[in-house]
């Protein structure tokens, strides 16, 4: 299946910002219902053809969208983007997926619905419990952000950006986040006024004090079995970003989620080696019901 065309619309916020929305619906054939892709905060869908390309093969349509800030998403006001990219703000995170799940994905895609998380995109999910427990049928994180940085919830760095933070510090740029915000660089139109590739300002501590705040809250979530979906959380052995062993803390005696980690892999799985985006794929098509790529009729 050659890889699809990105169609793309707006959507247009109840506050009156403009998100921008990828959908696909499969009207007829084989169909398993809807994945519904979460993405970084720190990137965007113009990355994910392969993987939507993927998600068509297996029979499924697919909705995705870019956080505001993010990719095609709109800024209030021309020449001020990086005032508003690259924030965290988990409240407006969580009241726009509830938009764009009641107003693009349950409006017109096909249930069952399964998340397919990456990276903050988990975060927020999980945040989010609220909103997405009644349709979530299952869901898979991969490279969750529960350690952001390799940073362990309540440890001293978590401890030192909480002081930074307290103390105005907060504007301070944090070089490790370079490789977070690298990948997403990928305009999905040349040309447009719009020029991610000119606007990648590194993340500051203001930033990893919302997201450890974020994560700590997540953690609650998960460990109060406040889920009602089957949970399967994927983590890379060489992933600098997100430690695997603070993630099986975080999904320790949790009830319906459980963790993998693939050897050798790094942070960005869905562009990683061949090999290690078939062990990805292997385990979607065994942890999604009736996915088994051999028996899909094209």
């Amino acid at each position: 299946m050659p890889m699809p065309l990105l169609h793309t619309s707006m959507l247009e916020t109840s506050d009156n910002r403009q998100l921008r929305v990828i959908k696909y619906t499969r009207k007829s054939g084989y169909q398993k219902g809807t994945v519904i892709f979460l993405q970084g905060v720190a990137d965007n869908v113009a990355r994910y053809k392969e993987l939507f390309s993927k998600l068509g093969e297996r029979g499924f349509s697919y909705a995705s969208f870019d956080w505001y800030g993010q990719g095609g998403s709109l800024p209030p006001n021309k020449g001020k983007h990086e005032n508003f990219r690259h924030r965290f703000d988990i409240n407006r995170h969580i009241g726009d997926l509830d938009e764009f799940l009641h107003r693009i994905v349950y409006t017109d895609c096909p249930p069952p619905y399964y998340f397919l998380c990456y990276e903050t995109g988990c975060l927020i999910a999980i945040s989010a419990i609220d909103v997405i427990n009644n349709q979530c049928d299952r869901l898979i994180g991969i490279s969750p952000l529960f350690s952001p940085l390799g940073y362990r919830i309540g440890g001293i760095h978590y401890k030192i950006n909480k002081t930074l933070s307290d103390f105005g510090l907060g504007r301070m740029k944090l070089k490790q986040s370079a490789c977070l915000v690298r990948k997403s660089c990928s305009p999905l139109t040349a040309g447009s006024d719009y020029n991610e590739e000119k606007q990648t300002p590194l993340l500051d501590r203001h930033w990893l004090a919302d997201i450890f705040e974020t994560a700590a809250y997540a953690k609650q979530r998960l460990q109060k079995n406040d889920q009602r979906f089957p949970a399967l959380f994927v983590t890379s052995h060489n992933d600098s970003l997100a430690s695997a062993s603070e993630v099986r803390r975080f999904c320790h005696d949790v009830r319906l989620a459980d963790t993998i980690t693939l050897s050798g892999a790094s942070h960005d799985l869905f562009h990683a080696s061949d090999w290690h985006k078939k062990q990805f794929w292997a385990l979607f098509d065994a942890f999604i019901p009736g996915t088994n790529a051999y028996d899909i009729t094209r």
